[in-house]
């Protein structure tokens, strides 16, 4: 699977608390602008759960993006998948009403216990 962030002006880099998003603890997402993805090879296997649309590597089942509809503006992209993640620095925690006991959050940055959107 290949894909390029293409322009990613506007990036948010989220430690995301996965409560259902993947097998670890918590997942590193950095949220772009849909239209700066763009797929070069390789198939997607997209799946509806839970509101969102998660899309796979077809070929390893590695989670590569996950957004809110189709026609979102935005769209997440897990940092692990990039060639070069260490570029993209988290800015906040979100979901950390799902956190496990022993995940301690840097108090230098800001936490949600849901998304930022809802402010909760």
């Amino acid at each position: 699977m290949v894909y390029t962030l293409g322009q990613s002006r506007g990036v948010t880099a989220i430690a995301k608390i996965a409560g259902g998003a993947s097998a670890a603890p918590y997942v590193t997402w950095c949220s772009v602008p849909s239209k700066a993805i763009e797929v070069l090879s390789g198939e997607l296997r997209k799946v509806s759960y839970a509101d969102r649309l998660r899309s796979f590597a077809s070929c390893c089942g590695t989670p590569l993006f996950i957004q809110d509809e189709v026609s979102s503006e935005w769209i997440d992209v897990t940092v692990a998948s990039l060639d070069d993640p260490k570029t993209f620095h988290p800015e906040a925690a979100i979901w950390t009403e799902d956190k496990l006991p022993w995940v301690k959050l840097d108090p230098s940055r800001r936490a949600f216990r849901r998304s930022r959107d809802e402010n909760a």
